[in-house]
Protein backbone atom coordinates (compact mmCIF):
# COMPACT_ATOMS: atom_id res chain seq x y z
CA UNK A 1 0.00 0.00 0.00
CA UNK A 2 3.02 2.30 1.10
CA UNK A 3 4.34 1.49 -2.54
CA UNK A 4 1.24 2.01 -4.64
CA UNK A 5 0.55 5.47 -3.01
CA UNK A 6 3.87 6.78 -3.56
CA UNK A 7 3.90 5.92 -7.25
CA UNK A 8 0.93 7.77 -7.37
CA UNK A 9 2.14 10.49 -5.53
CA UNK A 10 5.28 10.61 -8.38
CA UNK A 11 2.67 10.41 -11.37
CA UNK A 12 0.53 13.55 -10.12
CA UNK A 13 4.40 15.40 -10.05
CA UNK A 14 5.30 14.06 -13.19
CA UNK A 15 1.73 15.38 -14.59
CA UNK A 16 2.31 18.80 -12.57
CA UNK A 17 5.84 18.95 -14.46
CA UNK A 18 4.53 18.17 -17.78
CA UNK A 19 1.52 20.71 -17.55
CA UNK A 20 4.26 23.21 -16.63
CA UNK A 21 6.23 22.26 -20.16
CA UNK A 22 2.65 21.96 -22.58
CA UNK A 23 1.02 25.27 -22.08
CA UNK A 24 -0.79 24.55 -18.55
CA UNK A 25 -2.18 20.96 -21.14
CA UNK A 26 -3.09 17.72 -19.85
CA UNK A 27 -1.52 14.77 -21.86
CA UNK A 28 -3.59 14.49 -25.09
CA UNK A 29 -2.64 12.05 -28.04
CA UNK A 30 -3.36 8.81 -29.60
CA UNK A 31 -6.35 6.82 -28.14
CA UNK A 32 -4.08 3.42 -26.44
CA UNK A 33 -4.76 0.09 -27.98
CA UNK A 34 -2.60 -2.69 -28.63
CA UNK A 35 -1.33 -1.70 -31.86
CA UNK A 36 -0.23 2.17 -30.19
CA UNK A 37 1.45 0.98 -27.23
CA UNK A 38 4.55 3.11 -27.26
CA UNK A 39 3.34 5.70 -29.98
CA UNK A 40 4.79 8.70 -28.56
CA UNK A 41 1.43 11.26 -28.07
CA UNK A 42 0.21 7.89 -25.57
CA UNK A 43 -0.22 9.60 -22.06
CA UNK A 44 1.66 7.07 -20.09
CA UNK A 45 4.83 6.92 -23.05
CA UNK A 46 4.42 11.07 -22.83
CA UNK A 47 4.86 10.75 -18.97
CA UNK A 48 7.86 8.29 -18.92
CA UNK A 49 10.63 10.91 -18.89
CA UNK A 50 8.86 13.14 -16.18
CA UNK A 51 9.66 10.02 -14.31
CA UNK A 52 13.19 9.26 -15.42
CA UNK A 53 12.14 5.98 -17.76
CA UNK A 54 13.69 5.20 -21.01
CA UNK A 55 10.53 4.66 -23.31
CA UNK A 56 10.87 0.49 -24.00
CA UNK A 57 12.02 -0.22 -20.39
CA UNK A 58 9.14 1.63 -18.88
CA UNK A 59 8.62 2.54 -14.96
CA UNK A 60 8.42 0.67 -11.88
CA UNK A 61 6.16 3.61 -10.90
CA UNK A 62 3.33 2.15 -13.43
CA UNK A 63 3.61 -1.38 -11.65
CA UNK A 64 1.73 -1.83 -8.25
CA UNK A 65 3.15 -4.20 -5.51
CA UNK A 66 -0.48 -5.69 -5.35
CA UNK A 67 -0.44 -6.23 -9.61
CA UNK A 68 0.54 -10.11 -8.86
CA UNK A 69 -0.50 -11.39 -12.13
CA UNK A 70 1.40 -8.76 -14.07
CA UNK A 71 4.47 -8.75 -12.45
CA UNK A 72 4.73 -12.29 -13.25
CA UNK A 73 4.37 -11.47 -16.94
CA UNK A 74 7.95 -11.58 -18.96
CA UNK A 75 7.74 -8.26 -21.29
CA UNK A 76 7.21 -7.40 -24.12
CA UNK A 77 4.41 -10.02 -23.64
CA UNK A 78 2.41 -9.36 -26.66
CA UNK A 79 1.82 -5.69 -26.79
CA UNK A 80 2.63 -5.33 -23.11
CA UNK A 81 5.84 -3.48 -23.13
CA UNK A 82 6.17 -2.97 -19.45
CA UNK A 83 4.18 -3.46 -16.31
CA UNK A 84 1.70 -1.24 -15.83
CA UNK A 85 -1.66 -1.38 -13.94
CA UNK A 86 -2.74 2.47 -13.99
CA UNK A 87 -5.45 3.95 -15.70
CA UNK A 88 -6.06 7.79 -16.34
CA UNK A 89 -9.86 9.92 -16.11
CA UNK A 90 -10.74 9.82 -19.68
CA UNK A 91 -12.23 13.49 -19.51
CA UNK A 92 -8.63 14.56 -18.06
CA UNK A 93 -5.97 12.98 -20.26
CA UNK A 94 -8.55 13.20 -23.88
CA UNK A 95 -7.57 11.26 -26.98
CA UNK A 96 -7.71 12.11 -30.25
CA UNK A 97 -10.42 10.03 -31.28
CA UNK A 98 -13.11 10.73 -29.28
CA UNK A 99 -14.72 14.19 -28.73
CA UNK A 100 -13.82 16.70 -27.76
CA UNK A 101 -10.76 16.45 -29.23
CA UNK A 102 -8.67 18.70 -27.83
CA UNK A 103 -6.69 19.00 -24.97
CA UNK A 104 -7.99 19.81 -21.83
CA UNK A 105 -6.58 22.59 -19.34
CA UNK A 106 -6.04 22.52 -16.02
CA UNK A 107 -7.65 25.32 -15.32
CA UNK A 108 -11.12 23.87 -16.96
CA UNK A 109 -11.12 21.47 -13.65
CA UNK A 110 -12.85 23.25 -11.02
CA UNK A 111 -12.41 21.59 -8.16
CA UNK A 112 -8.84 19.82 -8.82
CA UNK A 113 -8.77 18.69 -5.04
CA UNK A 114 -11.21 16.02 -5.69
CA UNK A 115 -10.94 15.00 -9.29
CA UNK A 116 -9.71 11.55 -10.08
CA UNK A 117 -6.83 11.41 -12.68
CA UNK A 118 -4.94 7.98 -12.50
CA UNK A 119 -5.90 4.85 -10.70
CA UNK A 120 -5.35 1.86 -11.26
CA UNK A 121 -6.48 -1.22 -14.08
CA UNK A 122 -5.90 -5.09 -14.58
CA UNK A 123 -2.53 -5.03 -16.23
CA UNK A 124 -3.65 -6.46 -19.31
CA UNK A 125 -6.75 -4.22 -19.80
CA UNK A 126 -6.64 -2.24 -22.98
CA UNK A 127 -8.34 0.83 -21.65
CA UNK A 128 -6.08 3.12 -20.29
CA UNK A 129 -8.72 6.09 -19.73
CA UNK A 130 -11.74 5.40 -18.75
CA UNK A 131 -14.70 7.51 -18.91
CA UNK A 132 -17.64 7.67 -17.00
CA UNK A 133 -19.51 5.42 -19.17
CA UNK A 134 -16.93 2.33 -18.75
CA UNK A 135 -17.60 2.59 -15.03
CA UNK A 136 -21.05 2.16 -15.28
CA UNK A 137 -21.04 -0.72 -17.21
CA UNK A 138 -18.16 -2.59 -14.66
CA UNK A 139 -20.93 -1.21 -12.20
CA UNK A 140 -23.20 -2.90 -13.95
CA UNK A 141 -22.21 -6.47 -14.38
CA UNK A 142 -20.17 -6.60 -10.75
CA UNK A 143 -21.76 -9.22 -9.77
CA UNK A 144 -21.28 -11.39 -13.00
CA UNK A 145 -21.12 -10.85 -16.64
CA UNK A 146 -18.84 -10.49 -19.30
CA UNK A 147 -17.63 -6.83 -17.81
CA UNK A 148 -17.70 -7.88 -14.16
CA UNK A 149 -15.80 -6.11 -11.20
CA UNK A 150 -12.56 -7.86 -12.38
CA UNK A 151 -12.24 -5.89 -15.42
CA UNK A 152 -12.08 -2.71 -13.58
CA UNK A 153 -8.92 -3.37 -11.72
CA UNK A 154 -10.45 -1.81 -8.40
CA UNK A 155 -10.07 -4.92 -6.37
CA UNK A 156 -6.76 -4.33 -5.20
CA UNK A 157 -6.06 -3.63 -1.84
CA UNK A 158 -9.35 -4.49 -0.72
CA UNK A 159 -11.84 -2.91 -2.56
CA UNK A 160 -10.14 0.67 -1.78
CA UNK A 161 -7.80 1.32 -5.25
CA UNK A 162 -5.38 4.20 -5.14
CA UNK A 163 -5.44 7.07 -7.36
CA UNK A 164 -4.06 10.75 -7.84
CA UNK A 165 -6.10 13.39 -7.63
CA UNK A 166 -5.96 16.62 -10.38
CA UNK A 167 -4.09 18.83 -7.63
CA UNK A 168 -1.47 15.79 -7.40
CA UNK A 169 -2.83 14.38 -3.60
CA UNK A 170 -2.86 10.84 -2.91
CA UNK A 171 -5.66 8.67 -1.63
CA UNK A 172 -8.07 6.02 -1.87
CA UNK A 173 -11.79 5.17 -2.73
CA UNK A 174 -14.42 2.95 -1.30
CA UNK A 175 -15.89 0.04 -4.25
CA UNK A 176 -18.51 -2.23 -3.70
CA UNK A 177 -17.09 -5.55 -2.34
CA UNK A 178 -15.47 -7.82 -4.91
CA UNK A 179 -17.87 -10.74 -6.43
CA UNK A 180 -20.60 -9.81 -4.15
CA UNK A 181 -24.13 -11.85 -4.84
CA UNK A 182 -26.35 -10.31 -7.33
CA UNK A 183 -28.04 -8.13 -8.07
CA UNK A 184 -24.85 -5.55 -9.07
CA UNK A 185 -24.47 -2.32 -6.81
CA UNK A 186 -26.00 1.05 -7.36
CA UNK A 187 -23.17 2.77 -7.69
CA UNK A 188 -19.26 3.28 -6.33
CA UNK A 189 -19.00 4.72 -2.39
CA UNK A 190 -16.53 6.09 -2.89
CA UNK A 191 -16.14 7.81 -6.23
CA UNK A 192 -18.98 9.94 -7.53
CA UNK A 193 -19.70 10.52 -11.45
CA UNK A 194 -20.40 14.45 -11.31
CA UNK A 195 -19.66 17.03 -9.16
CA UNK A 196 -21.96 19.64 -9.97
CA UNK A 197 -25.18 17.54 -11.09
CA UNK A 198 -28.52 20.19 -10.71
CA UNK A 199 -30.25 17.77 -13.78
CA UNK A 200 -29.42 14.01 -11.94
CA UNK A 201 -27.16 13.58 -14.96
CA UNK A 202 -24.78 10.90 -12.65
CA UNK A 203 -25.25 7.55 -14.38
CA UNK A 204 -24.69 6.10 -10.27
CA UNK A 205 -25.13 7.22 -7.06
CA UNK A 206 -22.05 7.43 -4.08
CA UNK A 207 -22.93 7.82 -0.36
CA UNK A 208 -19.58 9.43 0.56
CA UNK A 209 -17.18 10.03 -2.54
CA UNK A 210 -13.44 11.09 -2.03
CA UNK A 211 -13.36 11.69 -5.73
CA UNK A 212 -15.25 12.14 -8.73
CA UNK A 213 -15.27 11.75 -12.41
CA UNK A 214 -16.47 14.78 -14.28
CA UNK A 215 -17.17 18.54 -12.87
CA UNK A 216 -20.26 19.12 -14.51
CA UNK A 217 -22.61 16.87 -17.76
CA UNK A 218 -22.61 17.71 -21.28
CA UNK A 219 -23.58 16.63 -24.72
CA UNK A 220 -19.73 16.91 -25.81
CA UNK A 221 -18.76 14.56 -22.82
CA UNK A 222 -16.47 16.98 -22.20
CA UNK A 223 -17.16 16.98 -18.26
CA UNK A 224 -15.31 19.93 -17.10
Amino acid sequence: MTACLSNHRQLGVATALYVGDFNDCYPYGVKIKNTTWLDPTAWHVLLLSYLGAGTNAGSKVYACPSDTEGGQQKYPSGPYQFQMNKRANAYMFRNTTDAPKMALRTTQVRAPSVMLMITEKEYDSPNFQASSDDLQVWLSGWSGGSKKYENSGFEFHNAFPVAVAADAHVGRFKVPPPGQTPPSPEGFPGLGDILTDPDNQSLWESSAPEFYMRNVFNTTGAGF
